[in-house]
This record gives C-alpha cells, sequence and structure tokens, in this order.
C-alpha cells in the first residue's frame, strides 16, 4: 500500500482508497503534481530561477507602466521627483533580478547538457 495526496484537500491517503476519508473526493490514483521535494535539485533550482526571472520582468514592465502613468499626472512637483525616484529604485532591481536569474539558469542549463 503506497500513500497518495487527495487532489481535493491534500492529505495523504491510501493508493486503494476509493474516497478521501477526510473530504469525500472520489479518487482515480492521479499522483500529485511534482513538488520541489520530488524533484532533482538542479531541476527544483530552475523551476525557481525560471519563475523568479518571470517575477523580475512582470515588476520591470509594471514599472515602466507606472512610469509612463506619473509622466501624465499632474501633481506636486516633489512628490512626484519622489515617486520617479521610488519607481527608477524598482526598475533597476527587477532588471537585476531578471538578469541574475537569467544568468545562473543559463550556467545551470550549460552544466547540465555537460
Amino acid at each position: 500500500m503506497a500513500l497518495i495526496y487527495c487532489r481535493e484537500c491534500g492529505n495523504q491517503i491510501s493508493d486503494k482508497a476509493e474516497r478521501c476519508p477526510y473530504c469525500g473526493m472520489v479518487m482515480y490514483n492521479i499522483p500529485p503534481p511534482p513538488t520541489y521535494d520530488m524533484m532533482t535539485s538542479d531541476e527544483a533550482k530552475e523551476e525557481k530561477l525560471k519563475k523568479r526571472s518571470l517575477i523580475g520582468r512582470a515588476v520591470f514592465i509594471l514599472g515602466l507602466i507606472c512610469w509612463v502613468i506619473l509622466g501624465n499626472v499632474d501633481m506636486d512637483v516633489e512628490l512626484l521627483i519622489v515617486l520617479y525616484d521610488i519607481d527608477i529604485i524598482v526598475l533597476c532591481v527587477s532588471c537585476a533580478i531578471s538578469l541574475i536569474s537569467e544568468h545562473k539558469l543559463d550556467k545551470l542549463r550549460r552544466k547540465k547538457n555537460k
């Protein structure tokens, strides 16, 4: 008897169970999606780096949108300068996160192909 995870509530149950004893979900012995614990360390690192790079890119695009919006808003000049400074910091940090993640991902892929 092996333990599997219920797709509905996430509790471990027997692979022989027809229904989850916790939530009543009908079971079809479908394995759970892979988690970082189930992946090799290289696969887990690759997934984390892909997500980090994607988040960096998304934040960068949002920062650019804020930049455009700030350029079209009529407000106090001192406040506008502070907001632009914050936006520049966000743009730089998100760009750095994305670039570093892509570099590490490339390095990991090259190591994997050797």
